[in-house]
């Protein structure tokens, strides 16, 4: 048996890294802990008369896929203790990456194909996947096929891996800086035919996008085209990579990608209404105030997952695997603080509740119409946990949990339902071993940051508990 690399639980501080933004934040300070996550030894193949081994296979998002899965597989078989570590190209966006187990002189690979997320579930379907990556939730359709293999909503089958932001992109060449996402709308449907009609040059607008089997796509149909169509003749792509290479090769193109597929392309700052025009960088996909934000996800069966499938998720999602999504260029969820600036246009209340406090980067949510967290808030007791045992050993720590509510009929009822989201998030991280003298909560009720309190960004802002912690003096 190949011996298991033991992680020595460490700390590991780093560096503050300072950014000037526009609005919301003003820098990233990140305190991370990586933990040990024991890996266990890989069965005995010495006398499996196969020259390679295939462990499982992830199939589904490209945005996954691309870079981010291969990065992950990479360092996961180099922590199994595996040497020589290869990746090889099989067929158009499939990858194998290939190690050797030298105790048993085995070669020992994991397939990943990234062929848009409708594919991963198709594929867990046909029994040709143990691992569904997908860059949206798993559609109704989606669950009711795969209902034979379990419940694939649970926490034991979905798991969220990383967050990203939905770029627009278009060609260097064009002016224009920011966009709300109704122009982008009308853009993709030729209401808008040319540049000049908002402010640009007088070149016509050439349309790029995703194609159907991409969860990219779903998303971008979701939150812009609301089910509208393309404009006739939009080049449909199935690689994020491709597709901004074309923007970029292309004056009066634009087209939407994953966070970390700009390429050489001109990200645009994007409004989801009012002039609240935010980029889609790191920061402001962190804190989920993106208006085209989106969370990444793993799924694998409930009922009979692959042992070792079941492992790499676990690793994804450990400390030192969402480093390797902050280096892939995604937004990992270990707990980070942020030096946030509030600007003016926060109701003065909001700024006062939480003077003298620092807000991380974890947001809670709660399953649609129910007053349970939903998964990801689920892992992130877990990480809240970690966050604060580190903290505590440098002193009393203090936090508040602070809700915030859709507008629920009138003001006193807003904020009665923020107020029992706060409270919920509280009760689960006293469970998860927090300190209850060390939580307040704070019910807000509704924020209203743009001019229409119906737009995507006003409602993401209203149906989350955020967390804030005392800065030290």
């Amino acid at each position: 048996m190949i011996a298991v690399y033991q992680h020595k639980r460490r700390k590991e501080a780093l560096c503050q890294k300072v950014v000037t933004l526009a609005f919301l934040l003003a820098s990233w300070s990140v305190s991370s802990f990586c933990y040990a996550l024991e890996l266990a030894p890989l069965p005995d193949f010495s006398k499996n008369p196969q020259p390679k081994i295939t462990l499982f296979t992830i199939a589904g998002s490209n945005t996954i896929g691309a870079k981010l899965g291969p990065a992950l597989v990479r360092q996961y078989l180099a922590d199994k203790g595996l040497t020589e570590i290869q990746e090889k190209e099989l067929a158009t966006n499939e990858k194998e990456i290939v190690g050797l187990a030298k105790q048993q002189n085995k070669s020992v690979a994991i397939v990943v194909k990234a062929h848009g997320s409708s594919s991963g579930f198709k594929a867990i379907a046909a029994g040709k996947a143990d691992i569904a990556a997908a860059s949206r939730s798993i559609k109704d359709k989606e669950h009711k096929l795969l209902s034979s293999k379990g419940d694939f909503k649970s926490d034991t089958a979905e798991h969220i891996l990383a967050i990203d932001g939905l770029a627009i992109i278009v060609n260097q060449s064009n002016p224009l800086k920011q966009l709300s996402v109704e122009q982008v709308g009308r853009l993709f449907t030729g209401n808008i035919s040319s540049w000049s009609q908002i402010g640009g040059a007088p070149l016509k607008v050439i349309c790029f996008a995703r194609d159907d089997a991409s969860g990219t796509w779903d998303t971008f149909n979701g939150l812009v085209l609301k089910k509208q169509s393309l404009v006739a003749g939009t080049e449909r792509f199935e690689s994020n990579a491709e597709l901004a290479r074309k923007v970029a090769a292309s004056s009066g193109a634009i087209g939407f990608v994953g966070l970390n597929s700009i390429g050489n392309a001109k990200p645009l700052a994007i409004s989801a209404g009012g002039d609240n025009y935010l980029e889609p960088n790191l920061l402001n996909v962190a804190t989920e105030d993106y208006p085209l934000g989106r969370r990444l996800y793993f799924y694998v069966s409930p009922n009979t997952p692959s042992t070792l499938a079941k492992e790499f998720v676990e690793y994804a999602l450990s400390a030192k695997g969402q480093e390797i999504v902050n280096e892939a260029g995604f937004v990992g969820q270990n707990i980070a603080m942020l030096n946030q600036q509030l600007a003016a246009k926060f109701p003065a209340d909001y700024i006062e509740q939480v003077k003298g406090y620092r807000r991380l980067s974890v947001n809670f949510r709660f399953q649609i119409g129910k007053a349970k967290l939903d998964n990801k808030g689920n892992r992130d007791l877990k990480r809240m946990k970690a966050f604060y045992e580190q903290q505590r050993k440098n002193g009393p720590v203090s936090f508040i949990v602070r809700g915030f509510a859709e507008e629920a009929g009138n003001a006193k009822k807003t904020e009665l339902l923020a107020n029992l989201r706060a409270k919920v998030v509280k009760r689960e991280l006293i469970k998860a071993g927090l300190d209850r003298n060390s939580l307040k909560v704070i019910g807000y009720g509704a924020l209203h940051l743009t001019q229409s309190n119906n737009d995507p960004a006003t409602k993401v802002k209203n149906s989350r508990v955020e967390v804030w912690l005392k800065s030290s003096p």
